[in-house]
């Protein structure tokens, strides 16, 4: 049994909690889909209208989340696995929902992380979790804990800002 986790997080307006369910479950599943090839996957989402909406059980009667509901049914018609849906609430399953917000905020920072990873700045490992970027001291966080920074932009807005961006690829070797 393999796991692969996958989650959503975003500040900005249009972004709901059950648009974050759904491409933390598109995500997961492709990813299970491509690593490895399963005959059968198991998602588990703590959002009780999504789960119920991609089985059948609820029609997707809001506009904004439809685009994000077709996407997966394609991908599941796609899928040679079969698919168990689960639901388990959020208070249940802490980790679930911190990897949400995770993937999400991977999903809606990408072209700050791709500007990131272009800007030459100074970088320095400061600690376990803690660098020094351009300036900025910045805490990468982990599944239960947001990472943050120093910045203004960050202070201000709590957006994530590049400086953020520049050390998690530093953490991930990809920089």
């Amino acid at each position: 049994e393999e796991v692969v986790d996958a989650g959503v997080f975003g500040r900005d307006p249009g972004i709901t909690s059950n648009v974050a369910e759904y491409v933390a479950l598109e995500k997961a599943l492709t990813a299970a889909v491509e690593r490895f090839d399963p005959d059968h996957v198991h998602a588990i989402g703590d959002s009780e209208l999504v789960i119920k909406q991609v089985k059948g059980e609820f029609d997707v009667n809001s506009g904004r989340l439809r685009p994000f509901h077709a996407d997966v049914e394609r991908l599941v018609d796609r899928m040679d696995a079969s698919l168990q849906l689960q639901h388990v609430g959020r208070e249940e399953n802490e980790v679930a929902h911190g990897l949400c917000e995770r993937a999400y905020e991977d999903y809606l920072y990408s072209d700050e992380r791709e500007t990131a990873r272009e800007t030459p700045m100074p970088v320095a490992a400061v600690g376990d979790g803690v660098y020094e970027v351009d300036g900025e001291r910045v805490h990468t966080g982990g599944p239960a804990e947001p990472a943050s920074c120093s910045c203004e932009d960050y202070t201000d807005h709590g957006a994530k800002c590049v400086h953020i961006h520049k050390a998690e690829l530093l953490e991930a070797g990809t920089f």
